[in-house]
């Protein structure tokens, strides 16, 4: 399929694939100014945003646009060096030294060639101003990234033009939580609005050029392959591609981001046991639950909280989270307290407030003394309890790999573990209630680890919820106490177990202390 573009001098033909017409038709006609394309690798995105912007350039003569990639070699190798093979006489256009090519429109049209490969680079585009600016493989740049650029997206020209960003993207990378919230989980922040994203998915089968050795070979055309439903050509991609055989064989946890591209299954996925389906709950009676509270502090950044009960069988449920940012500790502790209050109301217990919870356990780092008067060291421990929150703090000698490795032994399902809810046997130990944590199920699932230079596991992502769960989970919290009900409901052989169990843990059991490697 070909659009056709032309200038009072010279006129060229764009190809176009269906979802590449699409995305044309998103830029031109849809209200959203923010158009996220992505989803599996092989989707043809860098070629379809590159004819997006020459038809663009073209139609509208006057207005400049900015291709943008994280690094140069990016850009040489997906854009310019492509370009220059489709239409060799562009490369007369072509400015090497400001990386712009000059588009003989009446006025002239600009295409500028971006990238920022170090940290800074991007505010080299401060006060510049783009009526398109399209950012290939976004999820390789921050969110502070893409929306630094986005403040150039403006056109103040004659031009009826109406400005546009398209961010293209695969899943994983430093920006995928944020693509991944604002396109796929529409969740909105402050200031953001829904009606300025749309998303269109990309997938390996949506480019005929795969396959067209095959089609040759089977006597078919490329409007039978664009003919056939979607599974049929998904069949046909990774049958008789070597393209799609490739992203077919990878590993499972490979395959799902590169060939399928979900955004919840990614290369680099720390939790990746982590199953909404599976894991989340809608609520949780926590009255017959031993409680447990957890608190990560953030002196500039977020401070979060979090409720977690544990049931008779071990099984952890996350019932309630807090999660706020830019507050003084004493605003953080009455919105705290008020949460402690609520899981306390109706508790086995009979206590009210801090007294239902066995413990709290607070980020290390906050033990730190800091010199707050001539003659006082304090820390933000001290003030937290001063604020009514009795909280002790998480082990220094506790490695956060430890405790992310506790929340995937959670998370994995036990073909032996008996469900607490639906007794029936394969569970995993760990559930969260969805309504009251979504905090924490946005971290899970966008937290990421690479392996630097010298060997060391790092995790990137926000993590202010993950510390409090795993600072809970290291410090092995007990299960929960039986009830007389729960006793005489027991069978004779059962009951014998339990109180055998009792006199054991009695006889050689060992309580925590502050010795202990938690």
């Amino acid at each position: 399929m070909l659009a056709a573009t032309e200038s009072r001098t010279l006129k060229i033909e764009v190809p176009l694939q269906p979802k590449q017409r699409e995305l044309l038709r998103l830029v031109e006609e849809a209200p959203e100014s923010v158009i996220g394309y992505g989803g599996s690798r092989g989707g043809a995105k860098s070629h379809g945003t590159r004819a997006v912007m020459l038809i663009r350039r073209f139609a509208y003569p006057g207005t400049a646009g900015l291709l943008f990639r994280r690094t140069f070699n990016d850009l040489w190798e997906n854009h310019l060096q492509p370009l220059f093979r489709q239409y060799p006489f562009m490369r007369a256009w072509y400015n090497t030294q400001h990386r712009e090519l000059t588009i003989p429109t009446d006025p002239p049209s600009l295409i500028k060639f971006g990238y920022a490969e170090h940290q800074g680079d991007i505010e080299e585009f401060q006060g510049k101003q783009y009526a398109d600016i399209y950012v290939d493989e976004a999820t390789k740049l921050t969110q502070g990234e893409i929306e630094f650029l986005r403040t150039c997206n403006r056109w103040a020209g004659d031009s009826p033009i109406v400005p546009k960003m398209i961010l293209t993207m695969n899943p994983g990378g430093v920006g995928h939580a944020y693509i991944r919230r604002i396109f796929i989980d529409r969740q909105y922040h402050e200031r953001e609005r829904a009606e300025d994203f749309v998303f269109l998915q990309a997938y390996g089968w949506d480019n005929v050029e795969w396959a067209s050795k095959a089609l040759a070979e089977d006597g078919l055309t490329e409007a039978d392959y664009y003919g056939w439903p979607d599974k049929q050509r998904f069949m046909y991609f990774i049958e008789r591609s070597e393209y799609g055989s490739l992203l077919d064989a990878m590993p499972k946890q490979l395959r799902i981001g590169h060939l399928m591209g979900r955004w919840d299954k990614f290369s680099g996925m720390v939790f990746d046991e982590f199953d909404p389906a599976v894991h989340l709950i809608e609520a949780m009676d926590h009255r017959g639950l031993r409680l447990v509270g957890g608190l990560d502090h953030g002196d500039t950044g977020v401070t979060s909280m979090g409720v977690v009960g544990i049931d008779q069988s071990e099984n952890v449920f996350v019932l309630a989270e807090y999660y706020q940012k830019n507050k003084l500790i004493s605003e953080h502790a009455v919105a705290m307290r008020e949460l402690l209050d609520e899981f306390s109301q109706g508790h086995v217990s009979g206590k009210r407030g801090q007294e239902a919870f066995d413990y709290g356990v607070i980020d290390p780092s906050t033990d730190s003394k800091t010199l707050q008067g001539q003659h006082a060291l304090y820390s933000v421990l001290d003030e937290y309890r001063r604020q009514g929150l009795t909280m002790f703090r998480a082990g220094h000698r506790a490695e956060i790999g430890i405790g992310i490795n506790l929340i995937r032994e959670h998370l994995r399902v036990n073909p032996n573990h008996v469900h607490p809810l639906l007794q029936t046997r394969g569970s995993p130990s760990l559930f969260i209630v969805a309504s009251r944590c979504p905090n924490l199920i946005r971290e899970m699932q966008a937290l990421q680890s690479e392996v630097t230079e010298n060997a060391r596991l790092k995790y990137t992502g926000d993590d202010h919820a993950v510390d409090w769960l795993r600072y809970i989970l290291m410090t092995r919290p007990k299960r929960a106490d039986r009830t007389p009900e729960d006793l005489a409901a027991l069978t004779n052989q059962e009951r014998f177990a339990v109180q055998a169990h009792a006199k054991w843990a009695q006889r050689f059991g060992k309580a925590q202390s502050s010795g202990s490697w938690f």
